[in-house]
């Protein structure tokens, strides 16, 4: 056995004409021409190619206006190189922003108008990509602006050194990317997305390229500047005015990129495993960021399930009361945090590699124990070089027969130390994590309850009746209340003198009101043709009267 690691080509290698933009939809239709590698990004010369047939790219001879007028500008072969590299900087950064458009306007924008995704998923699939679209945006117009005033740029250093500061924002894309692929795939088994994905792949303005495909462009972009500006400073001379400021651009990238090339590494991790559960029919997800192959291998087997926790099985016993045992022909993945034993399901000559598979067991290493065997006495022949693995949450116990000493040392360092790295990071990052409660605990704390329930209905019902008992008493002290206003409202029993002498004395206030009011129409009659001398006389008293209380208050 042997390790075999999936290693993809860096993202720092794409070469100069690898950009994924629209003029590459035939090197991307599927996840593997996804991958950011020179062999699916590389271009022939000005060939592009879109949805089938290639045709000729303008190349800035063309766009000046052909040969003969660069031939009358006397250029050198480094200018015409250098002018070249400004032109494809130029047209592949106006690609890039349509792409970034394309991405916001069939994708962002239609899920934040419905309730297909969450808020946070959103966030997780596209990470600030709005933020880049709106940068790069205002880099193109610098450099459209720029090539307008002059087809032959003498100059674009300075375009470089003003936006540097802002293609910072790519660190926090980059470094979400893997997330965001994971994400998808996760997603994609909600039907309402799957259908989303599929409705929006079938418009002419994603040119037949998945979800994906639009996603790595950013990550793909900021490594290929360095790319363009350090190709660009070959031919740049010293003396030119834009070579300094090209050279402080590049610098300055360059760091970034150095940061992206970081988290390339899980990138490639995130990419081998879409593709290693891809080959698995029925279909398992082991997509996750910060899982990665540690080790892979084709092994001879015995697999045993056991009854419950506490039997104990050893090999040694097994071997000896039955010599006639099953072994079989698995492959073993070993991950950072987890085994995986698969059956192939197809004759390719690398089955590690390739062809489908089916799942036999998938455990996290905090269900997996590890005997190596080494110290078991009266060594059976057959046992010397094996190596147990014992499972848990369901309990099962796996032999793994090795050839030879060298093989078993091998992998049972493979699998140690992958499930010690497993346990420090465990311990670390998740202190006192209790998986499951004793059967005591729960007990004691079920019984616990049960007690607390009466005492707790006792004291509800004692709470209910006085509160009943003080509704009864209002109840009462109303109809107290009541009956005493009746009594006083009872008519009493007066005598035939006492209901004569009453009757008078109404009869009397009676007339003496009416008398009352004839009287004030006699008297107002009579009067009225003095009533204009009864006012003036009033109102001269008046006056009078004030001005008297006036004096007495000076004096």
């Amino acid at each position: 056995m042997e390790v075999q690691s999936e290693e993809l080509s860096p993202i720092e290698n794409i070469s100069l004409k690898g950009e994924l933009n629209k003029d590459d939809s035939e090197f991307i239709g599927d996840m593997d021409q996804m991958k950011p590698t020179q062999e699916n990004n590389k271009k022939l010369e000005s060939i592009e190619f879109i949805n089938g047939p290639a045709k000729l790219k303008k190349k800035w001879v063309d766009f000046i206006g052909g040969q003969n007028v660069v031939d009358s500008m006397e250029l050198s072969k480094n200018d015409i190189k250098r002018q070249e590299i400004i032109y494809e900087m130029i047209d592949t950064e106006r690609d890039y922003v349509n792409d970034l458009s394309i991405i916001i306007e069939l994708y962002i924008q239609p899920l934040k108008n419905s309730n297909i995704l969450t808020k946070k998923d959103l966030n997780t699939l596209f990470s600030n990509i709005e933020q880049i679209y709106g940068v790069n945006k205002e880099l193109l117009s610098l450099f459209e602006e720029r090539q307008q005033k002059n087809a032959y740029v003498d100059e674009i250093g300075d375009i470089w050194l003003t936006m540097n500061e802002y293609l910072k924002i790519y660190l926090l894309y980059c470094s979400n990317y893997a997330y965001a692929l994971t994400k998808l795939e996760n997603l994609k088994s909600s039907k309402s997305f799957s259908k989303f994905l599929n409705t929006q792949f079938q418009r002419p303005e994603s040119r037949f390229l998945q979800l994906d495909s639009f996603l790595i462009k950013p990550v793909q972009r900021i490594c290929k500047y360095p790319l363009l500006l350090k190709e660009l400073i070959k031919y740049t001379s010293k003396s030119n005015k834009d070579y300094n400021n090209l050279k402080n651009g590049y610098e300055k990238l360059q760091t970034v990129v150095n940061v992206v090339n970081g988290a390339s590494k899980v990138v490639e991790a995130i990419y081998y495993l879409i593709d290693f559960q891809s080959r698995f029919n029925p279909k398992i997800s082991i997509v996750s960021p910060s899982r990665k192959i540690k080790y892979k291998c084709e092994i001879t087997i015995y697999t045993k399930k056991t009854i419950s926790p506490t039997q104990q099985l050893f090999s040694q016993d097994l071997l000896n009361s039955n010599h006639g045992i099953e072994k079989k022909k698995r492959l073993l993945y070993i991950f950072n945090d987890m085994i995986i034993i698969a059956k192939s399901l197809s004759q390719e000559p690398d089955k590690l590699e390739r062809g489908k598979l089916k799942l036999i067991e998938k455990r996290d290493f905090s269900d997996v124990k590890i005997d190596s065997n080494s110290e078991t006495e009266d060594k059976d022949q057959d046992m010397e070089n094996t190596i147990e693995i014992s499972f848990s949450n369901p309990d099962a116990l796996n032999i793994i027969f090795c050839e030879s000493i060298d093989e078993k040392t091998e992998l049972l360092n493979q699998l140690t130390s992958s499930l010690k790295e497993y346990q420090t990071t465990s311990s670390r990052t998740n202190p006192k994590v209790v998986k499951r409660l004793p059967s005591e605990k729960v007990y004691t704390m079920i019984s616990n309850m049960s007690q607390d329930i009466p005492d707790l209905e006792n004291e509800i019902n004692s709470q209910q009746k006085e509160k009943e008992e003080d509704k009864e008493e209002k109840i009462e002290e109303e109809e107290e209340k009541i009956e005493a206003l009746s009594t006083l409202s009872e008519d009493k029993d007066f005598s035939l003198k006492e209901k004569i002498l009453i009757g008078i004395i109404c009869t009397g206030m009676i007339i003496i009101a009416l008398s009352v009011v004839i009287l004030s129409l006699i008297i107002c009659d009579y009067i009225q043709p003095y009533i204009n001398y009864i006012y003036i006389g009033l109102s001269i008293a008046f006056i009078v009267m004030k001005y008297k209380k006036e004096k007495g208050k000076l004096k």
